[in-house]
């Protein structure tokens, strides 16, 4: 089964998570991807998750702020 798998684009996801959803999405993928599906993976730029194919998504620097801290996105930033 070909399978897509999205990731928040909060941070990149790294190899050693320390929990939260970029540690749940990069775990169900690596799984997935052991039983024998084909999985892609969107996630941030910048992102490492061995075993499963990536699909990077580069994320401005102020959206990546507004997405942490709700309303801290200017207007003119987008």
């Amino acid at each position: 089964m070909r399978i897509a798998a999205v990731a928040p684009l909060v941070t990149p996801l790294a190899e050693a998570q320390l929990g939260g959803a970029q540690a749940f999405v990069a775990d169900l993928a690596r799984a997935l991807q052991a039983r024998g599906h084909e999985v892609t993976l969107y996630c941030a730029e910048g992102s490492s998750v061995s075993g499963v194919r990536l699909r990077t998504v580069p994320v401005p620097a102020a959206v990546a702020r507004a997405l942490v801290m709700p309303g801290g996105l200017a207007a003119d930033a987008v």
